[in-house]
């Protein structure tokens, strides 16, 4: 079941809504609702900040990503 999943069982989102996370970037632990999620990676961020550093760190891994996903080669 995903946390995302509009007919999960309400009890079991309201569980995950007041989960901490760990930033994929700075490893800071912080409320679920109050991060980016990524939800290809599965990777939770503080803020733009730390996203934009992650993004940085994975550049190759996201051009990569974005190819198979968006460029077609005729």
């Amino acid at each position: 079941m995903s946390f995302f999943d509009s007919k999960a069982n309400k009890e079991v989102t309201i569980m995950f809504m007041n989960e901490n996370v760990r930033c994929g970037n700075c490893g800071g632990f912080l409320n679920r609702d109050d991060t980016l999620f990524d939800e290809q990676a599965e990777v939770f961020f503080c803020d733009n900040d730390c996203l934009d550093e992650w993004a940085d760190d994975h550049f190759d891994d996201i051009m990569k990503q974005y190819k198979r996903m968006h460029i077609y080669a005729g």
